[in-house]
């Protein structure tokens, strides 16, 4: 009950991040470790490991983190419980380099011969100048938000948990896997990006074993009459938890005494968000998916929660995959999308005023500038007019342009130098496709 109900679990659900999918191949291998399904050489196992290895990388490429955190922490985990009781062999040294060397060989494999472009991505792709706009804190802000997403109560168990772990020899091994894993897959997660609310998820299945074994050490520490109101308690605290995040969202009056546990349990409430513009993003997305001819391309300049590019995409989700058939996908980070090169061609802008922006004009130049240029109607007027106006909440006018005019090569040149005083350095962050 407690892994299936626990709210930083939930969170990611809630908000849709498919990492969440992880969660299970994270549990089992985990569970695999913790029933001594290592201890010797099993094809199963292994194969059963690599395989599932090989899925979290698919499903969340964040989960790399995880998979290298895992044969690290498992191979000094290892080390640490034998050493410990001075069991340290050669032939137990050799099943375990055989244990790490198919468990890694298989995933690797699979990776190099049917996904080599992702292995290249991986491998080559500077993550942390591309994702740079989403670091936004160090050691302090992990350690703050760790404390905040988990609660003291909930704290307090993983460190009774790590303490009886380490001292029990049944448990040390897990216990050990699970510190240097999370420890691990943190440090090397934050030297690219800041470690947000919703990454939680590489990490929830080694805290939460360490929290259920603070809780067996409690309960071991009582009475049964002690134990079973103790189960009691936690048991309607982790549902009114549960409920917290996916049942009462913005209700004031529960909302604020329900905000009191936070300091004790997992407090990562996401807010519900009740839109009451939903049908003019319909009438949007309906209006530019009938109006386009078959190369005439839609393009939004706007990336904030309150209006981006995927509402008009998803604006009919599931009955309808695509809301707008010639919808392109927009850049939104300087240093991971670039500016497109091609946007004095496409056909229709639709942009927000006030400019939408989730990190702020100075990290996202490639959606600020451009908006700014097609607000600034002494500029844009030449070469676009005003096809359709919506408001949408919180005082969100949308703009949908038509080009009428082809924008000369002095113009895009103009907006070019603007990005180029910025990004010197960068071509694909200044160049535009030019008129031949």
């Amino acid at each position: 009950m407690f892994i299936t109900t626990f709210a930083g679990n939930l969170y990611s659900m809630v908000f849709g991040y498919i990492g969440s999918a992880g969660l299970p191949f994270i549990t089992s291998i985990l569970l695999l470790v913790y029933a001594g399904g290592l201890d010797t050489f099993d094809w199963k196992n292994n194969v059963f490991i690599g395989i599932s290895m090989i899925i979290l990388l698919l499903v969340r490429r964040w989960f790399a983190y995880w998979i290298v955190g895992f044969y690290i922490a498992y191979t000094l985990a290892y080390l640490i419980k034998e050493g410990s009781a001075h069991s340290l062999t050669k032939s137990k040294i050799k099943v375990q380099f055989m244990n790490m060397l198919v468990c890694g060989i298989i995933p690797l494999t699979i990776l190099l011969t049917l996904f080599f472009p992702l292995f290249k991505t991986i491998t080559t792709y500077n993550y942390a100048e591309a994702y740079s706009v989403a670091k936004v804190g160090g050691a302090a802000y992990v350690i703050g938000w760790f404390i905040q997403f988990y609660g003291w109560l909930l704290i307090i168990l993983l460190i009774i948990g790590f303490f009886y772990g380490i001292k029990s020899k049944e448990h040390r091994l897990i216990t050990c896997l699970c510190v240097i894993q999370t420890l691990v897959a943190v440090i090397l997660f934050n030297r690219v990006q800041s470690f947000g609310s919703h990454h939680y998820y590489i990490i929830n299945g080694p805290v939460m074993i360490l929290m259920i074994f603070g809780l067996k050490k409690v309960l071991d520490c009582l009475s049964d009459k002690k134990s079973a109101a103790l189960l009691a308690a936690s048991a309607c605290l982790i549902c009114i938890n549960f409920s917290k995040t996916v049942v009462f969202g913005k209700n004031p009056k529960v909302d604020v005494f329900l905000d009191k546990l936070n300091v004790l349990i997992s407090a990562p409430f996401p807010d519900l968000r009740i839109r009451n513009d939903l049908d003019q993003i319909r009438n949007m997305a309906e209006f530019l998916d009938k109006t386009p001819n078959e190369y005439e391309y839609v393009y939004v300049l706007s990336n904030s929660v309150l209006f981006n590019d995927d509402m008009l995409r998803n604006a009919f989700f599931p009955e309808k995959n695509e809301g707008v058939a010639n919808l392109l996908v927009a850049d939104a980070y300087d240093y991971r999308d670039g500016i497109p090169a091609d946007f004095f061609q496409y056909y229709y802008i639709v942009v927000a005023d006030p400019i939408q922006l989730q990190f702020g004009a100075e990290n996202q130049k490639c959606v600020s500038i451009l908006a700014e240029f097609m607000l600034n109607s002494e500029e844009s007027g030449p070469y676009y007019r005003i096809i359709r106006e919506y408001d949408l909440d919180n005082d969100v006018h949308i703009n949908i342009y038509q080009r009428v005019e082809q924008v000369p090569n002095e113009v895009r040149k103009e907006i070019s130098d603007r990005y180029r005083s910025f990004y010197p350095n960068n071509p694909e962050l200044y160049e535009f496709n030019m008129l031949s």
